[in-house]
């Protein structure tokens, strides 16, 4: 085990209620060298930057920081807590809970728009949310922000994310500029360039390498193990074990890898790089498991791989991903990927956190997304297909893998392994991965959707109605910090001529007053200037005199003359030498971005109605625009004023599949022949027309579209999740992900309809008519069912499978379900997977969705 470090809670002023607790309840009696490290600063309530390994300690300094804030610096504020995906956020909640108990704070949760999703979030002392579901607060609820005295950033190296970076960044600077005294707590356990990122966020940076429990970083290359680097956290070279031969077949090495990792009580995490290699490396490990338990008379383990078994076929709708995860789940191992449900996910991380579990195969999301550490971690896939070739992994993603070995209280030292294709290999290997730092963090926020977003966002519910304001807010951002202002000052102009463009922002005019004090500003800078360059002249007696055009060139707005002294030289950049911005002939050729002049820092903005929605319904302002243009080609459809087109539910999944908000499916080599004859079926039924696509850069392939929308029809006309995953290669929870999106992107049709400022009198009952359609999808596209089971699945507990049941008996509606007689409960008790005791509780939940209309 790893040697304990000094360091008691009560040396560092914390409350005595939470001395006592970390003693008595956690067993805390000394903090790890991290956390002595960074306690003083952050107790202080200074800002801090805090890079070292998983499970070094990074969360409770984080938490110690948030109760020291809220019980004794600033009573009565608030403190939001970060985190980058919502299946970390349950788990930071129980934890923060045990905490704030003691102290009588309150928890709350915001990770999405369902009620579930949220709880106390306008009146708890510390709210644990997603970066999206902050941003989302902080364009809706006026204010938000004035309670709060500390953010804390978890994973901040997600800021190089192209996902979900730009809002993490967003939230940060726009707390920089607009609380500058409320404390940020960043975390990370990879970060190439944190003096930098520490830089941005006026933070004290702590680097640390250790670890409570050692970890050897070890190649894998023909069966041969050799340790070629130990992280123990101590400054005294630690002697390496001498490599050893792995018993097995040298075509299965992940097989030899996991009999070895048994024999020493541990289990195996194994990163392959893609989904069809993690179903296939457990379902070999799987039967080979079930072979050798069977062998042994392992009686114990085979029972209660069963019983996982069995508890993954039952109460879902079958699937084929959900059979071969079963049959998996009967050998002790599982695999990991984002096709699986919530659900399977969960119940997969659980059982290995058990010990029920041996092995668990995973793609690279894992490492990101969930803690899970093991025994030994090897990652048999170094490289991965990007659509480019195959490139290797990045320094940063394979140690964020790594760290995930080794398992505190329970493991002396853990293994992270890298399999490479021989010894020489494994050299080349150990430098690249063991001995290098990990890549810079280059902000994201440059790329088009996000910029569109934030500059939007920031004049409609942001308060910044002028280009100085927006200039200065975003000059608060890590992009900043990389690019040259210029630059950034085009690249807002030219998103900002683009939302005037489409009818989401209005100039407004020059503000004189405003126009007056900065042009006051400009003279009195160029006099102090003036006034600096003759101070110098005098001193140092020079006879130099600045020539005419000088003169005229330094009285133009925007140009000075740089007389300051020579700065350091700059150290080498590490990466590209342009990067982020597209070149000017990229410019002139954009439909969307042509050159615009530079915009007067005094020029005004206002949201219109329509941007507004846009920024509040957190949409990307292009999905917003095609939208718009979609649904008014329906009404115009509804009203009679075009007799070419069709509208149906496929016109409007069709519609949403289009934009960029929404994550379209690929089309398979095989599908292509019967996609082609569903796009040219479906072709009266497609709202928005191919020249818009190409005019805003989303013309892909036409068959990406129609199999979004059939895949997402096939579900609303109740067809099984195994024949849709069959028919489309759609697993479950790839499914369930579009269905969350198409539920989101209709509600937001069904707003920017409702809002729509069209004059045209013929048009105002068809849009109501069609927000009514768009109503009754969104119910179908949440409940998988066809019209005339929506008024049943409105009933807590029954899903579309159970409706269809009760519809096949006559029962269709919620005055059927209470007339049921003792025979029809009977009957349907009798069912598979029902009971007497759900139909009664469905009964119960019908006369409560009876009595709440009738309240209504």
């Amino acid at each position: 085990m790893a040697k304990e470090t000094s360091g008691s809670p009560s040396q560092f002023g914390l409350p005595k209620k939470m001395v006592e607790f970390l003693s008595d309840t956690w067993g805390i009696t000394s903090f790890h060298p991290p956390q002595i490290e960074s306690l003083p600063t952050v107790l202080a309530g200074e800002n801090l930057l805090l890079a070292a390994p998983t499970a070094s300690g990074k969360t409770l300094v984080a938490q110690l920081a948030i109760f020291k804030k809220l019980v004794e610096i600033e009573p009565g504020s608030r403190a939001i807590y970060i985190v980058p995906l919502k299946a970390l956020a349950s788990e930071k909640v129980t934890e923060m809970e045990e905490l704030a108990e003691p102290l009588n704070l309150t928890v709350g949760i915001g990770i999405g728009d369902r009620s579930s999703e949220n709880r106390k979030i306008d009146d708890a002392d510390i709210i644990v949310c997603t970066s999206e579901k902050f941003d989302s607060l902080l364009r809706n609820r006026n204010n938000f922000l004035d309670k709060v005295s500390i953010v804390i950033a978890d994973e901040i190296h997600l800021v190089n994310d192209a996902g979900r970076g730009p809002t993490l960044e967003i939230n940060l600077a726009r707390i920089m500029h607009e609380k500058p005294d409320a404390q940020i707590v960043a975390l990370s356990a990879t970060v190439g360039n944190s003096q930098d990122v520490a830089d941005w966020l006026k933070a004290k940076l702590v680097v640390s390498n250790w670890r409570p429990v050692p970890l050897r970083y070890a190649t894998l290359a023909d069966l041969q193990v050799e340790v070629r680097k130990e992280i123990c956290g101590h400054a005294e070279d630690v002697p390496l074990p001498p490599p050893k031969f792995l018993e097995g077949p040298k075509s299965n090495q992940v097989w030899a890898v996991l009999c070895d990792t048994i024999k020493d009580d541990g289990q195996l995490l194994c990163f392959v790089s893609t989904r069809k290699s993690a179903q296939s490396v457990a379902k070999d490990l799987a039967k080979r498991m079930k072979a050798k338990a069977t062998k042994n008379n392992d009686e114990k383990s085979l029972k209660i791989w069963k019983k996982l078994a069995d508890k993954s076929r039952s109460g879902t709708e079958g699937s084929q991903t959900g059979d071969i995860l079963a049959d998996c789940l009967a050998g002790g191992v599982a695999f990991h990927h984002a096709g699986l449900t919530s659900k399977q996910r969960k119940m997969i991380e659980q059982s290995f956190k058990r010990g029920d579990l041996v092995c668990i195969s995973a793609t690279p999301t894992l490492a990101a997304g969930v803690n899970l550490p093991a025994r030994r971690v090897l990652i048999r896939d170094l490289r991965r297909w990007d659509g480019n070739g195959s490139q290797l992994l990045s320094t940063m993603e394979v140690q964020q893998m790594m760290g995930r070995a080794g398992r505190p209280q329970f493991d002396n030292y853990g293994e992270a392994w890298i399999r490479c294709k021989s010894v020489l290999d494994a050299d080349v290997m150990s430098e690249l991965y063991f001995e290098s730092e990990p890549e810079d963090i280059v902000s994201k926020l440059h790329l088009e959707s996000p910029m569109r977003m934030h500059v939007l966002s920031a004049i409609a519910t942001g308060g910044k109605y002028n280009r100085l304001a927006l200039g200065e807010f975003f000059s608060h951002t890590f992009l900043a910090t990389d690019v040259p202002s210029e630059s950034l000052a085009d690249n807002i102009d030219g998103i900002v001529d683009w939302l005037c463009g489409h009818g989401m922002v209005e100039r407004m005019g020059l503000d004189e007053k405003l126009a007056a004090t900065i042009e006051s500003n400009r003279q009195q800078k160029n006099k102090d200037e003036v006034e600096e360059l003759d101070q110098t002249e005098i001193e140092e007696d020079w006879d130099d005199t600045l020539p005419p055009w000088a003169s005229a060139a330094s009285a133009t707005t925007g140009v000075k003359i740089d007389n300051s002294p020579e700065k350091e030289p700059r150290p080498k950049r590490k990466g590209a030498a342009v990067m982020g911005f597209q070149s000017a002939s990229d410019i002139v050729r954009s439909n969307r971005f042509e050159p615009v002049l530079p915009e007067q820092e005094a020029m005004t903005y206002r949201a219109t109605p329509f941007g507004e929605r846009i920024a509040r319904l957190y949409l990307d302002p292009l999905s917003g625009h095609v939208l718009q243009v979609g649904l008014r080609k329906a009404c115009e459809i509804i009203a009679g004023l075009d007799d070419e087109l069709t509208l149906s539910p496929y016109s409007l999944l069709h519609l949403i599949s289009t934009v960029p908000d929404f994550m379209v499916l690929w089309p398979r080599v095989s599908e292509g022949e019967r996609l082609q004859r569903r796009l040219l079926s479906g072709e009266s039924h497609e709202l928005v027309t191919r020249d818009l696509l190409m005019q805003t850069k989303l013309d892909l392939d036409p068959l990406v579209y129609v199999k979004c929308a059939a895949a997402m029809e096939a579900w609303i006309d109740e067809i099984s999740n195994r024949d849709i995953e069959m028919k489309f290669g759609v697993a479950p929870g790839d499914l369930r992900l579009r269905i969350e999106l198409a539920d989101w992107l209709l509600y937001a049709g069904r707003e920017i309809t409702r809002y729509d400022e069209g004059d045209d009198e013929l048009l105002e009952q068809p849009r109501k008519q069609l927000i009514r359609l768009l109503d009754e999808l969104r119910l179908r596209i949440s409940n998988g069912c066809k019209p005339d089971l929506l008024e049943l699945v409105a009933i807590r507990g029954v899903g579309r499978i159970r409706a269809r049941r009760f519809a096949k008996m006559g029962v269709r509606t919620i005055e059927d379900v209470l007339k049921l007689t003792e025979k029809d409960r009977q009957s349907l008790a009798d069912q598979r997977g029902w009971s007497l005791q759900l139909v009664d509780g469905i009964v119960e939940q019908a006369a409560k969705v009876r009595g709440a209309a009738r309240r209504r």
